[in-house]
């Protein structure tokens, strides 16, 4: 259960929001089911959302099942329901999914909906190329809306494994979407990191980059104003190291540069340092800085993590912020945080219950100060939790 009250200036909403999720499965006959479900009150209006209701049927001990139902699917368009079927054969080297249904939008997420979407996926893996383990992955989507889309996905990733000291531990990756209607890549992401081995200072050099350009969709009136200044061509190229100094000081210093058709470019770097005490306590620090078009932002946040016990832990964390935007002109900003978790055992409860207690404050120049106390009691109906301590 989720109970929220909000009273910030133009805000002023209290909302109550109960969540059902449950799950079923049968190993011996290799059935699962599930249901996602949550029920919503805000000012007077009482709203039911039906995120998942599927059944599953395994059909052999490599994964590959058979589900028909809503579901749920994560891909290039985004997060969505589907309600149709979905078919995934898995071999040794190979992984074949076929889709079908009409899909649906989640709220609060980059979503899609439509009357049809159907594909395919295919996951193939070579185990020896060169010096490198392959994998590879090419599917076609086709959605159906007021204008047809059609896309193809394309991955491929390559592991280097060798430890000879010629040969250090790399990875590259490359993944992409081509929209075949515009005859334009929609999106494509380049990755690449190298290992330095060495027995008291291990480092890891990575470089991505990426690009994204929508396709041209039909605008109507109200996107002309509101949505219009966001599209377009983006780009980003980003490099970071990150080295270990003995066996508790961890260090990695990171930058970007972004470049967009509409908003300006800019560039964001950020510096980190965490420490592992000897006494059970972890500090971390961040150092980040960000500059886009005439906007500006400078920020240093800390937190320390402390087991107080076997069943109790606590964090403290703040952040010191100062802020330069073209509409709020310059502003600065404290917060600290004080969290504490305690895990408590039952006798008539197979899982134990968690009783977190939370207590914030924000201050800024420009903005009426914050405070918040929230208590929390959960409870999970499984076992997965009880490894934490």
């Amino acid at each position: 259960m989720l109970v929220e009250q909000d009273n910030r200036r133009f805000q002023n909403n209290s909302r109550i929001e109960e969540r059902l999720d449950l799950i079923y499965d049968d190993s011996a006959s290799g059935l699962r089911s599930g249901l996602a479900l949550a029920l919503s009150q805000q000012q007077g209006k009482r709203e039911e959302t039906l995120s998942q209701l599927y059944l599953e049927k395994r059909l052999n001990d490599k994964g590959s099942l058979l589900s028909l139902g809503r579901l749920q699917r994560s891909d290039a368009f985004g997060f969505y329901t589907l309600d149709g079927l979905l078919f995934k054969q898995v071999t040794d080297r190979k992984i074949l999914t076929l889709y079908g249904g009409v899909p649906g939008r989640i709220e609060e997420f980059r979503s899609i909906e439509g009357t049809a979407l159907y594909g395919f996926d295919l996951q193939i893996s070579i185990p020896r190329f060169t010096r490198y383990t392959l994998d590879g992955r090419f599917g076609w989507q086709h959605l159906k809306q007021q204008r047809a889309i059609d896309r193809l996905n394309v991955g491929w990733r390559g592991v280097h494994q060798q430890i000879p000291a010629l040969f250090s531990p790399s990875s590259f990756s490359l993944t992409g979407s081509y929209l075949v209607n515009e005859n334009i890549w929609e999106s494509v992401q380049l990755s690449a990191y190298r290992d330095f081995e060495n027995s008291t200072q291990p480092a890891r050099l990575r470089i991505d980059y990426e690009t994204y350009e929508p396709g041209k969709d039909k605008l109507t009136f109200k996107d002309r104003f509101y949505s219009l200044y966001s599209r377009g061509r983006q780009s980003q190229f980003k490099a970071g190291y990150q080295f270990k100094q003995g066996p508790q000081h961890t260090w990695s210093l990171s930058g970007r540069r972004i470049a967009r058709e509409f908003g300006g470019n800019g560039y964001a770097a950020v510096a980190t340092m965490d420490y592992h005490s000897d006494r059970g306590w972890l500090l971390t620090t961040q150092l980040d800085q960000s500059a886009l078009a005439d906007e500006r932002i400078n920020r240093v946040y800390f937190e320390v993590q402390k087991s107080l016990s076997s069943r109790m832990r606590s964090t403290l964390s703040g952040v010191l912020q100062q802020q330069q935007k073209r509409l709020m002109g310059d502003s600065h900003s404290t917060g600290i945080e004080v969290r504490l978790e305690r895990r408590i055992k039952s006798k008539i409860l197979p899982s134990p219950l968690w009783l977190s207690m939370q207590a914030s404050t924000i201050r800024n120049s420009r903005l009426a100060n914050e405070y918040r106390i929230a208590v929390r009691l959960s409870y999970s109906f499984d076992d997965r939790t009880q490894a934490l301590f």
